[in-house]
């Protein structure tokens, strides 16, 4: 019986190593790593679309059916509802992922994270479907922003740009652009303890790198900033209303990860906000949804910020010229339209534009304080970008509410 005994624990033990030992292999083969920075999860990928996904789904796979069971489902309703509403309406309104740029990236993460989990031993069954996780269940997530039920009690997402004179009195912006958002969202401990900053590095030469801070699977753009400095945070809108089915629609954070990667997506000869306004107008959506735009301030190829207002029936681009009531060289945003549509009060949006009015001047510190003032108690990122410096500071969860220089710090320069 011992003899059998230690066979079999040999060949438990052999296996073990052999799963281990391929699960290594493959990390060295991934185009793409994981590594801790200042405390925060910092991915890099690089090489096709397709490789960058693989990467990501191999790299990030661990927690990700949990999120799905218990974030994802629930967050689009429950089960029922996913499975004979949600889901259905995805494969039938909107746009196949393989015509886009990102169907490849999709079908990497899938398979990334499914060959991890055969590594590992891990399931890539749902609980609560019964049945394996697929490539349609992945691009139903990108959909989160666009399905959402907004209520404006508990979503209130804010940012703030300045530049030129408002800057100026920061010797180390002397009149570059500084954009400051908050994301706020669930306060799901699932999210939070996932938040990972992801830097792109495509090997297609007409896209640019790019810095995206979110959550594992999610490939668009909910924040993030160019390796040169064109940048956009995304809020919900009100007025959420659906005029027109016949298109297909795109997942809103892809159309504006296309803008931000794309090297001139508008054709205009650089790249600026105004890619990013070009990418929203061109695919039809589902949803309301703000977006702040930004890049650098300095320079021949300047451009002013902007805040593109979209949903189902329209978009608009916001510019500081439209709000004769905000301080020059600002620019704010939270959860109205007040372009498409007549401005509806918000608080938020009161009290950063009487903080302007009252002290047109922003420095880095300041502006760091100034989204503090309009902070929840659900808060869970907080982003501070200085185009022209090409560098940002990241806060979560818990560490949202720190000072600044408490913050994490990085420059884009050293992470392309």
């Amino acid at each position: 019986m011992k003899s059998v005994r230690r066979l079999i624990s040999f060949l438990v033990l052999s296996i073990l190593a052999l799963l281990l030992f391929n699960s290594c292999q493959r990390e060295e083969e991934l185009k793409g790593r994981l590594e801790t920075k200042g405390g925060q999860s910092v991915l890099t990928v690089w090489g096709s679309h397709y490789e960058m996904g693989y990467a990501q789904g191999y790299l990030l796979g661990k927690n990700f059916l949990e999120m799905f069971d218990y974030y994802l489902l629930d967050h689009f309703g429950g089960v029922e509802n996913y499975e004979v509403n949600v889901r259905p309406y995805v494969t039938d309104h909107c746009v196949d992922p393989n015509q886009t740029p990102y169907g490849e990236e999709l079908a990497g993460l899938l398979d990334g994270w499914r060959q991890v989990c055969a590594d590992s031993g891990w399931s890539t069954s749902s609980e609560f479907l019964g049945r394996e996780v697929d490539l349609t269940d992945l691009y139903t997530a990108q959909f989160v922003p666009d399905f959402f039920g907004l209520d404006l009690g508990s979503i209130q997402c804010s940012s703030l740009s300045a530049w030129g004179d408002a800057t100026k009195s920061d010797p180390q912006l002397a009149g570059g652009l500084i954009c400051c958002r908050i994301l706020d969202w669930t306060t799901d401990e699932l999210l939070i303890d996932n938040t990972v900053i992801v830097v792109y590095q495509s090997e297609d030469d007409s896209e640019t790198g790019w810095v995206s801070f979110a959550y594992p699977f999610f490939i668009g753009c909910l924040s993030g900033v160019s390796e040169d400095g064109v940048c956009a945070s995304y809020n919900l809108g009100n007025h959420n209303v659906l005029q027109d089915e016949s298109g297909k629609f795109w997942p809103i954070l892809w159309s504006i990860r296309q803008g931000i990667e794309n090297a001139d997506y508008n054709g205009g000869g650089t790249h600026d906000s105004k890619d990013i306004y070009a990418a929203i107008a061109d695919h039809p959506r589902i949803g309301t949804h703000i977006i702040h735009c930004a890049g650098p301030a300095l320079g021949s190829n300047a451009v002013l910020p902007c805040v593109v207002e979209a949903n189902n029936a329209g978009i608009a681009i916001r510019y500081p010229s439209d709000e004769p009531d905000i301080a020059p060289d600002h620019l704010i945003a939270t959860n109205h339209h007040r372009k498409l549509y007549e401005p509806a009060y918000c608080y938020r949006y009161s009290r950063l534009l009487n903080a302007l009015i009252e002290n047109p001047a922003v420095t880095t510190q300041r502006a760091w304080q100034l989204e503090d003032s309009v902070s929840t108690f659900i808060s869970v990122m907080k982003i501070l970008i200085r185009t022209d410096n090409r560098d940002f500071w990241f806060a979560y969860g818990e560490d949202l509410w720190d000072p600044l220089e408490d913050a994490a710090y990085y420059k884009l320069d050293e992470l392309f």
